[in-house]
């Protein structure tokens, strides 16, 4: 949980997804320095009883998260010192697990993820953005039904390891 995961941002939309979704959980794995800075916003936002802390999780368990999650939000961010990702593994991951992807126009991300095809993509640090995508695939199962089975399938044929290698050779 560091500042790049755009989770203080995520924090602020998901206040507003739950105007409209008020049962909406929002879970997160991993540790990291910014955790209690995170705990201080979802409590600030009246939203802490929403926002669940799992830490660090085995792969077991990561796999049993993503298997009844049902969306993955990777909504990164540049900082400050200008950090930022490349393709995220833990999306690739859920991507392969049929979850439609909603994340920022960020890094490495639009390699793996087609806006409006494999996934919703929005700018970052955009609150408002990001609500409107989220509350765009909790809304419609057809598009999320869309994103889902696109999702799975754009992972496995440009991200499996023959294709990786060949491409690097």
């Amino acid at each position: 949980l560091i500042p790049k995961k755009g989770i203080l941002t995520t924090l602020t939309a998901f206040s507003q997804v739950l105007k409209t979704f008020p049962n909406a959980r929002y879970i997160l794995c991993g540790t990291g320095p910014q955790e209690d800075e995170l705990r201080q916003h979802a409590a600030d936002l009246g939203i802490a009883d929403h926002v669940e802390f799992l830490g660090w999780v085995s792969g077991d368990k990561l796999l049993s998260q993503l298997n009844a999650a049902h969306i993955f939000l990777h909504p990164s961010e540049l900082t400050e010192d200008e950090d930022q990702e490349g393709i995220p593994n833990s999306m690739l991951e859920a991507m392969a697990t049929g979850l439609p992807i909603v994340a920022t126009l960020h890094g490495g991300i639009p390699e793996a993820v087609t806006d409006g095809v494999s996934g919703l993509l929005v700018a970052e640090k955009s609150p408002a953005d990001l609500a409107s995508a989220l509350l765009r695939v909790m809304a419609d199962p057809s598009l999320w039904q869309q994103l889902s089975q696109v999702a799975a399938t754009e992972v496995r044929q440009q991200f499996e390891a023959e294709r990786q290698v060949a491409h690097l050779e």
